[in-house]
């Protein structure tokens, strides 16, 4: 099984986020920051062909995270332009989703082979073993057979090479 790291393990810090909405004088509602990831998430689209560049797609994250937090038509652009540079320059994606740790050693527990594939900055790996979240191998987190961080392997999801690596580091 292979599993992605934001909105699995991690989501973006709620207070890094506040700020970048209040540097474009907008106060957003903490309850819908969580919702608004999974919304910008799924605006993304795999519809391409060839080789995919993630800033190509990342402005349709950006734009339905600020339109799920209802920011205001006057206030809109200046807080995209905030969360864009929050998102792409001070990696927010540091709060572990409480469960997450023990949803994945269920899954390790019951027999499936694990394995991570990010769109991430390279440091992915060394940030999920100091949180004891997982790491490849042995130690305080879950033990996962495979991790494949775009920023290290140069590839970006949704292209299928970068799946291909993960397979391939499984034998599969």
């Amino acid at each position: 099984m292979l599993l992605d790291v934001g909105g699995v393990f991690h989501l973006p810090d709620h207070d890094m986020i506040r700020e970048a909405f209040s540097r474009a004088e907008f106060d957003v509602d903490v309850e819908v920051l969580d919702h608004a990831h999974y919304a910008g998430a799924a605006a993304g689209s795999v519809d391409y062909e060839g080789e995919l560049v993630w800033r190509d797609f990342w402005p349709e994250y950006v734009d339905r995270y600020a339109r799920m937090c209802e920011v205001p038509d006057d206030r809109f652009d200046d807080a995209v332009d905030h969360l864009d540079t929050t998102f792409t320059t001070m990696v927010p994606w540091a709060r572990v989703i409480p469960g997450s740790r023990e949803g994945l050693r269920e899954l390790a527990e019951a027999g499936l082979r694990l394995g991570v594939v990010s769109n991430a900055d390279g440091t992915t790996a060394e940030r999920l073993a100091l949180e004891e979240v997982l790491q490849v191998g042995p130690g305080t987190g879950v033990e996962v057979e495979t991790l494949v961080d775009s920023g290290v392997v140069g590839v970006s999801k949704p292209d299928p090479r970068i799946f291909e690596m993960a397979l391939d580091a499984l034998g599969l």
